[in-house]
């Protein structure tokens, strides 16, 4: 049971929203410390801004964004941290969500690779540098063929079922002709927000962004541009917008800014048609 105390939740990452989300009702106050600009990073300072407003509007939640914590104190239990600014925050309860790490320490001395992290590298079917010895999901390291080959972990149910499908298809010898599409979603504070495409090989800061709709409102759809052409989408909204651009992206059909701005309803099944 979660008594209605104040807590604190160190780092603005995914999994602590996740869980600001899912306790926020039942505490007094939740602050969550992140240490860079925006929450959610990886998605860029667009949409980190955006999700920042409404949470802190719609909710009991506070983000304090360029926060490190010095140290935490108390006697017997947490009462306060220290952060590196001098800033006292007190707490009842701190969580600690400074992401994953592979657990594959027990593959040390078999010979298969792993990258400097731990993840276990794999090829486009799924095989590990050593003989019939295949990964998936959360542990690995894989490469997206269609957007360049660059290698990313992505430890999200939808890549891990699409892993397996791969996996099994190499080992009984038959040929894969589907290319992953980088696909998560998440539900924070009656929000559901997908997002689709290549977020992890083109640095955010060298992006355009365009944005349609309002998150307060449930319309948002934030398309994320790069020599204006559409690379990544992030949908809050009831369209489905993202998921339409799994195939958009799986068929290479390539999306222009014109063709946004020409698209009110940002239906795009006529391009699949």
């Amino acid at each position: 049971m979660i008594a209605p105390f104040s807590r604190q939740i160190r780092t603005a990452n995914f999994y602590a929203l996740e869980v600001a989300s899912a306790i926020g009702k039942r505490a007094r106050s939740i602050t969550v410390l992140g240490k860079s600009e925006t929450p959610f990073k990886i998605f860029g300072p667009t949409f980190g801004r955006h999700i920042r407003a409404f949470i802190q509007d719609h909710t009991r939640i506070t983000i304090r964004q360029d926060s490190l914590v010095r140290s935490f104190e108390g006697f017997d239990h947490v009462e306060h941290m220290v952060l590196k600014d001098g800033l006292c925050a007190v707490a009842q309860t701190v969580i600690i969500a400074n992401g994953i790490h592979p657990c594959t320490s027990m593959l040390v001395g078999s010979g298969i690779q792993t990258n400097t992290m731990g993840y276990v590298i794999v090829d486009e079917q799924m095989k590990t540098n050593q003989s019939n010895v295949y990964a998936i999901g959360d542990c690995t390291e894989f490469p997206l063929t269609l957007f360049g080959g660059h290698r990313i972990s992505l430890p999200h149910a939808h890549a891990a079922q699409f892993q397996g499908k791969i996996a099994a298809l190499s080992i009984t010898n038959r040929t894969n002709s589907i290319e992953y599409v980088p696909f998560i979603w998440t539900d924070l504070f009656d929000r559901h927000i997908t997002f689709c495409g290549d977020f992890f090989t083109t640095p955010m800061a060298n992006v355009e962004t365009i944005v349609k709709g309002d998150i307060f409102q449930n319309t948002y759809c934030c398309y994320i541009l790069k020599n204006d052409e559409v690379i990544a989408i992030i949908d809050c909204s009831k369209k489905a917008v993202a998921v339409q651009f799994i195939e958009i992206f799986r068929l290479k059909i390539k999306v222009k800014q014109e063709m946004i701005e020409s698209n009110p309803n940002d239906d795009w099944k006529w391009l699949l048609e």
